[in-house]
């Protein structure tokens, strides 16, 4: 599917509570833009894999991986208390 950019309004399918959302699409490098946070699925590990998550992962650098592994470090103190 080939989405143009813009501005998109959607409402809220039958039978669901109402609700309205505008949504913006851009066709961009979003470990360019300025933003506060990127949201992207991962697995529990946080650790880098291909396309965008990777893409994610280097634009973030070295902070990013040593912030994972700290992350990591209180998950499995937590999981094993």
């Amino acid at each position: 599917m080939d989405l143009e950019e813009g501005i998109f309004s959607m409402d809220s399918p039958k039978n669901e509570p109402s609700f309205s959302v505008d949504i913006e699409v851009l066709k961009d490098d979003i470990t360019k833009r300025e933003v506060d946070v990127i949201v992207n699925t991962a697995h529990e590990h946080l650790t880098g894999g291909g396309g965008v998550d990777g893409a994610i992962h280097d634009a973030a650098g070295e902070k990013y991986d040593d912030l994972v592994v700290e992350d990591q470090k209180d998950n499995d103190e937590l999981n094993t208390n």
